[in-house]
């Protein structure tokens, strides 16, 4: 393949929009941390938007486009109205509205009890998390029509907005500036999501709907089982006084960018390429796998030097705090690395073969959720010896690359 016909390709452009976007969010997160460093007020509302992402993982575009793209293909390809869906997508989203607004709430009341007004930015959260919801169904929508352009303006608009109007909103506004801006940003995708969703036809419109049966619960925790390890040690800290939540919060912004940047876009580009090509799973994996532990090494010897001149510098934090940040990263960033390669292979192996996926899929999330726990009540206990953390969440990197090894085996690829 030439290099100017790959640099045209699909893969290539979704792969840097994903770079486009983690980059983006990182910058967001260095101006935030600019602004109120380890103010108590920016604990709390941390604190404050991990009750909201309780809701959120029912409504991730990797976990809603798991259960829903097969359907919305056979929508597509009978030429059938995507009408009724909306309209259901506007109850959902009204539903999530409400939910995350409760939510918050009472979280703020009993278990955050913060002394800030957070009533306003409780509300706008709410409104932008539906938002989030609605427009993750569009994006599914064009996919399943491959109407990539909209999605691609959709995306790169979406992180251009996020970065640009998040200072001068910050500074107007401080903390609900940045709600307003998720607001704004969320907003905008209308014209390039369901704006650009436009039916021509409109047979059996009325009985193309939802159903209970399109949502599996196994997905949406298959599609976030690193999140769900994450939410549980943030609602922890919640309970917590002090910073501690801001490290992990950092920790986990950096290790999030790397698996965007690095693991998501190989895995597209891996998986785009079998399509077309006979690979070696096996070969790819272990390669894969071996990039990963030198990852985790050159990170643990020298990403502490670059939290150092990035929190040194804008966060005046002290290098104690920095290396619970850097400690934080090194977790996220083994789990963030073993949950990349077991989604690769699920991806790969059991595209086709959903009955199989439901099955391994269970047995991969029990077996995931379980060291989970272990490493999260491990760090209620060892947050001091994070090292300890650090090595326990690598024994379980190696489990995970077990059990996909017996995954190849037992399909034969």
């Amino acid at each position: 393949m030439q290099l100017k016909t790959i640099l045209k390709s699909k893969v290539v452009i979704i792969i840097l929009l994903q770079i486009f976007s983690k980059i983006t969010g990182v910058l967001r997160e260095i101006i935030l941390l600019n602004f109120f460093q380890g103010s108590k007020i920016f604990a709390d509302f941390l604190k404050l938007e991990t009750y909201s992402q309780l809701i959120s993982i029912f409504y991730t575009e990797s976990g809603l486009s798991a259960n829903l793209m097969k359907k919305f293909s056979i929508i597509n390809r009978r030429s059938l109205s995507f009408n009724k869906i909306k309209k259901q997508s506007v109850i959902i989203a009204t539903i999530i509205f409400f939910s995350v607004f409760v939510i918050q709430y009472i979280a703020n009341k009993i278990v955050i009890r913060s002394e800030y007004n957070f009533l306003p930015l409780i509300f706008f959260n709410a409104l932008a998390s539906s938002l989030v919801f609605y427009f993750n169904i569009g994006q599914i929508v064009l996919l399943s029509k491959s109407n990539y352009s909209n999605l691609y303006k959709s995306n790169f608009f979406r992180a251009l907005l996020y970065i640009i109007l998040l200072y001068p909103l910050i500074k107007a506004f401080s903390l609900l500036g940045a709600v307003l801006n998720r607001l704004i940003s969320v907003s905008f995708q209308y014209f390039n999501t369901w704006y650009a969703v436009k039916d021509k036809h409109q047979e059996n419109h009325d009985k193309i709907s939802f159903s209970i049966k399109d949502f599996n619960l196994w997905v949406f925790f298959s599609n976030n089982s690193l999140f769900l390890w994450y939410l549980i040690l943030r609602i922890y800290f919640s309970f917590i006084e002090g910073d501690d939540i801001i490290f992990l919060t950092y920790g986990f912004v950096f290790a999030s960018a790397f698996d965007g940047i690095i693991i998501k876009s190989f895995s597209t580009f891996i998986l785009e390429r079998s399509l077309n090509h006979n690979i070696n799973l096996k070969k790819t994996i272990l390669k894969i796998v071996v990039f990963s532990v030198i990852t985790i090494i050159i990170s643990y010897f020298f990403s502490e030097n670059i939290f150092h001149l990035i929190f040194g510098k804008y966060g005046s934090f002290e290098t104690h705090k920095i290396k619970q940040i850097n400690s934080y990263f090194i977790v996220l960033l083994i789990l963030v690395l073993s949950n990349g390669i077991n989604n690769l292979v699920f991806q790969k192996v059991f595209a086709k073969r959903r009955n199989i996926q439901f099955k391994y899929s269970k047995i991969y999330i029990s077996t995931n959720l379980f060291f989970y726990f272990i490493i999260v009540i491990i760090s209620f206990y060892l947050d001091q010896k994070l090292n300890m953390v650090i090595a326990i969440t690598f024994f379980t990197f190696v489990i995970n690359f077990y059990f996909v090894t017996k995954i190849l085996k037992i399909e034969n690829v």
